[in-house]
């Protein structure tokens, strides 16, 4: 048996990045469409991913099918 589900994949190209700017990775996920990022020091982040995880902020439950990619 075989599931169809949908899925979302955003890629960027190093010299996308330097385009925009994007230093840090909060740079890049502040581009990123559905994703949010919260928090005004870098100890109080909160990172929320439409359809991930649940709402209460101190737990993060996520799939395993998130994979985040760096080259």
């Amino acid at each position: 048996m075989s599931l169809k589900l949908p899925s979302l994949l955003t890629l960027t190209t190093q010299s996308e990045r330097q385009d925009q700017g994007a230093l840090h990775f909060d740079d890049i996920l502040l581009k990123t469409a559905n994703v949010n990022v919260s928090g005004q020091s870098s100890q109080a982040r909160h990172i929320q991913i439409r359809g991930i995880g649940q709402r209460d902020e101190y737990t993060v439950i996520a799939p395993p099918f998130l994979i985040l990619l760096h080259k």
